[in-house]
């Protein structure tokens, strides 16, 4: 630990998401309050890549199930266009597959 006294702080902490609702930011600012500055709080929440959705279930086509999950992934969401543009394309050879037997 180091003296919080004229220090200029940015905190940055890692949780699970599973613990985010018991972190009182205005607990932790109260503890950083005999800070000179505090720049900055960031939260680095690590979600569980095994937690499905309810709403992704066996019910949905294969694209409206893949479409679900990339609205859903931050990292995917930014490159849904693309990411959807390949997976029609795969779905179609799989459609004239199927016709073909």
């Amino acid at each position: 630990r180091k003296p919080l006294e004229n220090a200029i702080v940015r905190l940055t902490y890692h949780i699970d998401a599973a613990v985010q609702p018991l972190i009182s930011e205005k607990a932790i600012r109260d503890a950083l309050s005999s800070a000179y500055m505090l720049v900055a709080i960031r939260r680095n929440i690590k979600r569980n890549q095994t937690t499905r959705s309810k709403s992704l279930t066996e019910s949905l086509e294969p694209r409206q199930a893949l479409e679900s999950y990339i609205e859903m992934s931050e990292k995917l969401r930014g490159r849904k266009a693309i990411l959807m543009q390949y997976a029609d394309n795969l779905f179609n050879v799989l459609k004239s597959r199927e016709n073909m037997q």
